[in-house]
């Protein structure tokens, strides 16, 4: 829930990170679709 919250509302941030490729992917997606939701 965290990661969620703070993956598209920041730029910077060290505690959480996704380490295998999979959740990185997780990670872009998740991004592109809050970007998406802004605009």
């Amino acid at each position: 829930m965290y990661f969620s919250i703070v993956t598209p509302t920041t730029v910077c941030f060290r505690d959480i990170v996704p380490v295998n490729v999979a959740r990185k992917i997780t990670t872009v997606l998740m991004i592109l679709m809050s970007i998406a939701l802004i605009l």
